[in-house]
């Protein structure tokens, strides 16, 4: 009980320490910039767009609402 008791307390130092942070790649604990290449869209979209085409969806409707 009391080792879960610490890691609570553990958790909630760490969460006040990143409370509003968002959209940061962290490595070791340290932010750093975010590579160019995880943030291209045209890659995220290749396999909705396969797989829209492997369905027979018409062109430009696949991953749309």
């Amino acid at each position: 009980m009391a080792q879960r008791n610490e890691f609570r307390q553990d958790a909630r130092r760490c969460a006040a320490k990143v409370a509003g942070v968002t959209a940061e790649f962290f490595v070791e604990r340290a932010a750093v910039p975010t590579a160019d290449h995880t943030t291209d869209t045209d890659p995220c979209e290749r396999p909705w767009e396969q797989s829209g085409r492997l369905v027979r969806l018409p062109v430009g409707s696949a991953g749309e609402s």
